[in-house]
């Protein structure tokens, strides 16, 4: 990396635009950048840092403040940068975001950051030849052109103020912290945790394995009903299959012989069943005998009784119809009833005749409403005409009032044109007479007179004071011709106007004598109704209840000569039955529900009877006395005995083979499950061992895990080119020792550096070095870990090195022995820029970056180049 210029404004202390051509401040290999204190010495480096990766080094970085307070409203924070990397030029500029006065109104707007690379000389494989404008593309390109991160770059490019000991003096894990972010040990880190993410991930397979073991153990021991082992084997599930077979063997011959034993007591059953059964039967049908011989006379009583009841049907029946037909009589004299009185509802005060006479009635009354229908059609056409015949009042109206304003304007307009006239005349006639002077005002002298042609003119006429010109006469005349134009225009309106109410009253007049003939027919047609639809639903009302009455009045007649016809029927079937009365017949008439049942109770006798003489003449009954005992309750316990005892060794073989089958499942599955365990436990102890040593634990003496073994390495590298550097500055005496030891108290080890003091030839920690010494060695140790980061990421990158401060604490024989190396790094190519006060270094190195500061800001200025 090499930087050719750089541009700075409103960024830090420096409110304006400041330039350096880093190219002639650099051309020695070695400058100083100095100024008084809060100049702004170190944002010269910020600068450099923020234009290539948009940040600053160390708490400056924190803060985000990075545009100069002194800056006016119109000035942009930015900075640009001009270097050279790997062969290609740039230019890189950045802007932070900052906030900024509003263009308009008041208050701030936030400036959003903006970032550009642009190729100068040579483009890079991989990238096109044009600007790069995203601000993280930007910041990518840089880093990848590099090939160092921010942090790294702070550490190795632009040696911070106050940072040369950080290292040196740092505790093993902060050590750690920066070796990881030179060294980019991120895989060996993500080795770790794989090793750790693997052994958990193997943990938790293994005690899924384990558990689902036990599972299958804790369910062998549930269903043998013994108690789970510690170690279950494979021998001991099948030892208790074994025995669970055993059982069930014995379970099935101690069920075989209750079902044998339960066969023997359900045969015992059901021969003393048979014969109690006909023993039953037996006593049954004698009993049966004996209690219908009892009901003999209630039985013959109740046959006379159907046979009288059977020869009453026909006339109960016969009364029933005429009962109905009375009812129906009563029915329809109230229709009829409440139809004469609807009548009389409606205004009819007659109610007589038959009902052909008073459907002969009806049909008048509807012929009367029929004829009524055309002068409803006339009534709904006259509320239209009346309606037409009020909007032609109005329409005359209307046209009347027009016509008579259009007259008045008529007369105006007359009066206007008479005017205008009369004005054309009189001015026409002024014109005339004072015609000698408008020809006299014409004549010029030696030209001829338009009148007598002389070309002398001794007595020119004189224009009268009241004379009127060519131009009025004219406009008089206008003046007329537009009066005379509104006022034929307003004879023809009129003219239309009165023709038009002529129209309207004719059309009134039509209309008025049609509705006033059509009025005279409407008022004959209702008669003493308001109108004639309500005379028309009177006419159907009352013919409407004159054909209701009539229906009725049909009805009861009909009903009358229906109940005389029955009446002779019911006298007949009384003879024909042979009864005395109708009462005598109705009294012997037996209801349907109580026939049915003493019909039921008649025929049941019989069959029961019958029945019962059966069973007695039934063969195999002859030997079956009715009062013999036969012992069912002995017979029904000991089958209940055996049911039960079948039952429980049917249970029991249930249960025996259940258990056996579970277990032989169980059995087979936990040994599986045993084969897969053991193979498992020996591959995680393998990995957990290994994963311990990997991170620094178990086996591994030294306490060191992987990525802080790879840190060790890189850190005695890192060590060895320190030594040349300190060696020579300290003239011999000190060198770097790398430690790999463990810490104290099994803390981490690999990252001890300490100092050989070749005075005492002891090995000294860093802390005991003297504040020069510790520079020195700070210093060394810097550039020799710059070194190692540049052979990590390329060995191309560090043509430019920054230092910043430190020189205070240094001896003049000292001071040399530093300078000395500066020049070696001079000599290998490198620009070295320094950045310190001390008054010394001006006088040694003449190629100087001066910043000076006031209270309008700071200021950049070379010097010596």
């Amino acid at each position: 990396m090499k930087l050719h210029r750089l541009d700075v404004t409103g960024f830090g202390p420096y409110p304006d635009h400041q330039t350096v051509d880093m190219d002639a401040l650099g051309s020695d290999g070695l400058f100083l950048l100095h100024g008084d204190t809060g100049a702004g010495k170190t944002t010269v480096l910020d600068a450099v840092a923020f234009a290539l990766f948009g940040t600053v080094p160390g708490a400056r970085g924190e803060t985000k403040r990075l545009r100069s307070d002194l800056a006016g409203a119109d000035t942009p924070t930015e900075v640009g940068l001009e270097l050279t990397v790997q062969g290609c030029r740039f230019r890189v500029v950045r802007n932070p975001e900052y906030e900024r006065p509003k263009k308009r109104g008041s208050g701030t707007t936030t400036q959003q950051a903006k970032a550009s690379l642009t190729w100068i000389a040579g483009t890079p494989s991989g990238y096109a030849n044009e600007p790069v404008t995203r601000v993280d593309e930007v910041s990518r390109t840089v880093q990848r052109l590099l090939g160092m991160s921010a942090e790294q770059f702070f550490q190795v490019v632009l040696l911070p103020q106050g940072e040369f000991a950080r290292f040196l003096r740092a505790e093993t894990s902060e050590r750690e912290q920066l070796l990881e972010q030179l060294f980019a040990t991120r895989r060996f880190a993500d080795v770790e945790r794989w090793f750790r993410e693997r052994r958990g991930e193997r943990g938790k397979e293994l005690e899924a394995l384990r558990a689902r073991a036990r599972e299958w153990a804790a369910r062998a021991a549930q269903v043998a009903d013994v108690e789970q082992p510690e170690a279950p084997t494979a021998e001991w599930v099948r030892g208790l299959e074994r025995q669970a077979r055993a059982e069930h063997e014995q379970a099935s011959a101690a069920e075989a012989d209750a079902r044998r034993a339960r066969q023997d007591a359900e045969s015992v059953l059901a021969d003393r069943t048979a014969r109690a059964d006909r023993v039953r039967r037996v006593a049954a049908a004698h009993r049966k005998l004996a209690e219908l011989a009892g009901q003999a006379d209630e039985i013959d009583n109740a046959r006379h009784r159907l046979a009288r009841a059977r020869r009453a049907a026909t006339v109960l029946e016969a009364q029933q119809l005429a009962d109905r037909v009375a009812t129906e009589l009563d029915k329809a004299d109230r229709v009829e009833q409440q139809r004469v009185s609807e009548l009389l509802e409606w205004g009819e005060q007659s109610s007589d005749g038959s009902p052909a006479e008073l459907r002969a009635r009806a049909g008048r009354f509807r012929e009367e409403a029929g004829a009524l229908s055309g002068a409803i059609e006339e009534a709904e056409q006259q509320r239209v005409d009346e309606a037409r015949l009020a909007e032609t009042v109005t329409a005359v109206e209307q046209a009347t009032a027009r016509a008579t304003s259009l007259a008045e304007s008529l007369r105006q307009a007359v009066d206007e044109h008479q005017r205008a006239r009369e004005r054309v005349l009189d001015l026409r006639e002024r014109r005339l007479a004072g015609m000698a002077g408008e020809l006299a005002s014409a004549l010029d002298a030696g030209a001829p007179c338009p009148v007598c042609g002389s070309t002398e003119h001794p007595w020119p006429a004189s224009p009268d004071a009241g004379a009127v010109a060519e131009e009025d006469e004219r406009a008089a005349e206008r003046a007329e011709q537009e009066a005379q134009r509104e006022r034929d225009r307003l004879e023809a309106e009129k003219a239309e106007a009165d023709r038009g109410a002529t129209r309207a009253e004719a059309d009134r007049a039509a209309l008025a004598g049609t509705v006033s003939e059509r009025a005279e027919r409407l008022a004959a047609a209702r008669g003493e109704y308001p109108d004639v639809q309500r005379r028309r639903a009177h006419l159907l009302s009352v013919a409407a209840a004159l054909e209701a009455l009539a229906e009725s009045r049909a009805d009861v007649i009909s009903c009358r000569r229906r109940l005389a016809e029955q009446r002779e029927v019911v006298s007949a079937a009384v003879s024909d039955a042979e009864f005395g009365s109708l009462d005598e017949a109705l009294a012997a008439g037996l209801g349907q529900r109580d026939a049915d049942a003493l019909e039921e109770w008649v025929t049941q006798s019989d069959v029961a009877a019958s029945a019962a003489r059966e069973v007695l003449a039934d063969p195999e009954l002859v030997d079956v006395a009715a009062d013999e005992e036969v012992d069912l309750a002995g017979a029904e316990q000991a089958l209940t005995r055996a049911r039960e005892e079948a039952e429980a060794a049917l249970v029991r073989v249930r249960a025996c083979a259940s258990k056996r089958d579970d277990l032989a499942t169980i059995a087979e599955s936990l040994t599986a499950r045993l084969a897969e365990l053991e193979p498992a436990e020996a591959a995680y102890a393998e990995l957990d061992a290994l994963t311990d040593v990997v991170n620094g634990r178990g086996q591994n003496a030294r306490r060191m895990s992987l990525r802080s073994y790879v840190l060790a390495a890189r850190l005695e590298e890192v060590a060895v080119a320190g030594t040349r550097r300190l060696r020579m500055m300290s003239q011999g005496r000190y060198s770097f020792v790398h430690s790999d030891a463990a810490g104290a108290r099994g803390t981490r080890g690999g990252l001890g550096l300490d100092v050989l003091d070749d005075y005492s030839g002891a090995v000294r920690p860093a802390k005991t070095l003297s504040g020069g010494e510790s520079f020195l060695a700070s210093l060394a140790l810097a550039l020799g870990l710059a070194d190692v980061v540049a052979t990590e990421t390329g060995g191309t990158l560090l043509d430019t090195l920054f230092i910043d401060e430190g020189f205070g604490t240094l001896d003049s024989e000292t001071l040399d022995v530093v300078m000395g190396t500066l020049d070696e790094l001079r000599a290998g190519g490198r620009v070295v820029g320094v950045v310190s006060h001390v008054e010394e270094l001006r006088q040694r190195i003449p190629a100087r970056l001066r910043v000076g500061k006031s209270r309008s800001g700071s200021t950049m200025r070379l010097e010596g180049v």
